[in-house]
């Protein structure tokens, strides 16, 4: 495909960066869109489509990564190409800087607050200045392979916009005297980093939940699985929306957090997971991976709005 675009309505500010965003988006809000100070929403121009192109081309597979962006679903599960840049799917997010630093630190802001919603943006690859192109992603040195040909794609509406926004500002606003959640935060966006498949990813939710919920044990009745099951238990009325358990059947709230406490032990001590027997109600490691993801999404949402509560329910 030739990449000389023509440019469209929107130009970019010549001074400014910009991040492609590799998230399959159907976006159903007005853009450009300040989706948070600094940062615009918006389609790449016609010179910025000349710039993403290659960058997707340099990593060189039988299948170009830029038919992810480029292509309509079909019947039956199929897709095409299509020709017109109005149907394609690139959306930018322009930072009002050109440093690769200032850049670098708004966007891990949004993506932080985002990795807490539905739509987890990943703006992983970014230019500014006069480089062709920079990695700044979680996903490993090539950020494009996780991209899901055919996926359906997320729905960014106004709802989703909101969500980013509330969160974004809620972490702005924390006070010092909670870094354990600030901490917290940033180390559930950095697990980005691993496969959710892997049992390791597994472990790192985990942590980020006991890390908020629990103490040095002090008796059988303290132990850390039923710190964690009594607290979620609690956390899980007051969350706006409980989480969801009806994937693992008819196991009860406090039984389901003990199997995954089991589980998350096993893996610690190096035994594998049996799905086949002792943890067949649990389904599989993405279904595992999944419910955790939720858990610890709702547990951090809840810690900006009540970050006291949690404070005092980690020393009881």
């Amino acid at each position: 495909m030739n990449a000389d675009i023509s440019e469209e309505t929107q130009p970019a500010t010549a001074s400014r960066g910009f991040a492609l965003l590799l998230n399959i988006l159907d976006v159903q809000v007005d853009t450009p869109l300040e989706i948070i100070p600094g940062h615009t929403l918006r389609r790449p121009s016609g010179s910025e489509l000349n710039r993403i192109i290659p960058a997707l081309d340099a990593f060189g597979t039988a299948l170009p990564y830029r038919m992810f962006f480029e292509c309509l679903p079909g019947s039956g599960g199929t897709a095409r190409r299509s020709d017109n840049p109005e149907d394609w799917r690139y959306w930018v997010i322009e930072i009002g800087a050109d440093h690769c630093g200032a850049v670098n630190e708004g966007l891990v802001g949004l993506q932080e607050a985002a990795r807490l919603t539905p739509i987890e943006l990943d703006c992983g690859v970014q230019f500014y200045g006069d480089a062709k192109w920079t990695l700044h992603s979680l996903k490993g040195a090539n950020p494009f392979q996780k991209l899901i040909f055919h996926a359906t794609p997320q729905t960014l509406d106004e709802v989703a916009v909101s969500q980013i926004q509330e969160v974004y500002k809620g972490i702005r606003a924390l006070s010092p005297d909670f870094k354990p959640i600030k901490r917290a935060i940033g180390t559930y966006y950095r697990l980005l980093a691993i496969h959710r498949d892997y049992p390791l990813y597994t472990l790192g939710v985990f942590s980020v939940i006991e890390s908020l919920l629990t103490h040095h044990p002090e008796g059988g009745y303290d132990s850390l699985g039923h710190q964690i099951k009594t607290k979620m238990g609690l956390l899980d009325r007051r969350f706006r929306e409980p989480l969801t358990t009806s994937q693992f059947g008819k196991c009860s709230f406090e039984t389901l957090w003990s199997k995954l406490y089991d589980f998350r032990s096993r893996i610690a001590h190096g035994r594998d997971s049996d799905f086949g027997n002792k943890d067949q109600v649990l389904r599989n490691m993405r279904t595992v991976a999944d419910f955790l993801d939720s858990a610890a999404k709702a547990l951090l949402r809840h810690a900006l709005i009540e970050p006291e509560l949690i404070r005092d329910l980690q020393d009881c």
